[in-house]
């Protein structure tokens, strides 16, 4: 073998030992009307991911969902699941494109949804002048109505508002 060969092999080694420059950007997630940018960075040649820590993290999923839920993204904002970018093993999801906006979806945890307590209007439920006042009929406290659903005498609520306190017109 000349030595002209083994320079060039030697070479050609050298430039495939080298690392790949690094490539940074960002890409945007959408949920619902927030689109938030993300930086991302990946080597030349490859995809970028994210991990679902930082989906979740980004956009405060957390605080809006309970238990253990799975998020995953869509290239399109309608996306049939076949399409979906899902997670690895790792939590993490590839195939990201510097530029790109994707649509996050959430797969909610059913077992912990069901356990939280929900709270739901009482109409029945009298006012108590120490408890924080709710929706419902405000002729009753000296100000007439102003949606007929929730008041007690639409027709006469001017009436009640002034026996309960209300001046009147200015």
């Amino acid at each position: 073998m000349a030595l002209a060969d083994i320079l060039v092999k030697v070479e050609l080694f050298a430039a495939a030992a080298e690392p790949k420059p690094s490539i940074s950007g960002e890409v945007f997630l959408r949920y619902n009307h927030y689109k938030e940018p993300h930086t991302v960075t990946h080597d030349e040649g490859s995809s970028a991911t994210i991990s679902q820590a930082d989906v979740v993290e980004l956009l405060s999923l957390d605080y809006a969902f309970n238990g253990t839920f799975i998020v995953h993204l869509n290239p399109l904002q309608s996306c049939p699941s076949m399409k979906r970018m899902w997670q690895d093993k790792e939590g993490l999801i590839g195939g990201l494109v510097v530029g790109k906006e994707y649509w996050v979806d959430v797969v909610e945890d059913a077992v912990a949804e069901a356990q939280v307590e929900r709270k739901t209007y009482n109409p029945d439920k009298k006012a108590d002048d120490n408890a924080p006042r709710e929706e419902g009929c405000s002729c009753l406290f000296g100000n007439p109505c102003m949606e007929s659903y929730t008041c007690a005498d639409w027709q006469n609520r001017f009436d009640v508002a002034k026996k309960n306190g209300w001046k009147g017109h200015s």
